[in-house]
């Protein structure tokens, strides 16, 4: 014999544990999505560099600098989110390949080259990241 109150809180409970286990998936151990090796990840700049410079528009030309900054932004609220630090110098390293595919991209769009992101990485099409997936 519950009181209205107590019948109140425990339906609210149920409906939201419910609604939760349909949006979120049943519960286990195992990742629903693939999960990366920040440490592994991280231990080079040119990875994630090799991830971005293959990241182009559906036309086949490059994106603005602004774009490629947007990524690295990304990657930055990752580390940040999971309290990841990642090793000495990285920061450093990355901003420097950064300034350089910015500088690149933006070099790209001022001649008017369409595709020619294969100077930022010539084995970005080669180069895949997949080896640092858990």
């Amino acid at each position: 014999n519950w009181t209205e109150e107590e019948r109140i809180a425990k339906h609210r409970e149920h409906y939201l544990r419910t609604h939760i286990c349909t949006v979120l998936g049943e519960a286990g151990t195992r990742a629903t999505r693939q999960t990366i090796n920040l440490d592994a990840f991280t231990d080079d700049p040119e990875h994630f560099i090799n991830f971005i410079t293959t990241r182009i528009k559906e036309t086949g030309g490059l994106m603005k600098p602004g774009v490629y900054g947007g990524y690295k932004s990304n990657l930055m609220f990752i580390f940040k989110r999971y309290r990841y630090i990642p090793r000495a110098g990285y920061s450093v390293e990355l901003k420097e390949y950064m300034d350089g595919v910015k500088r690149i991209a933006n070099e790209a769009r001022a001649a008017g080259e369409v595709s020619a992101y294969c100077l930022i990485c010539e084995d970005s099409l080669l180069m895949k990241t997949t080896q640092y997936v858990i």
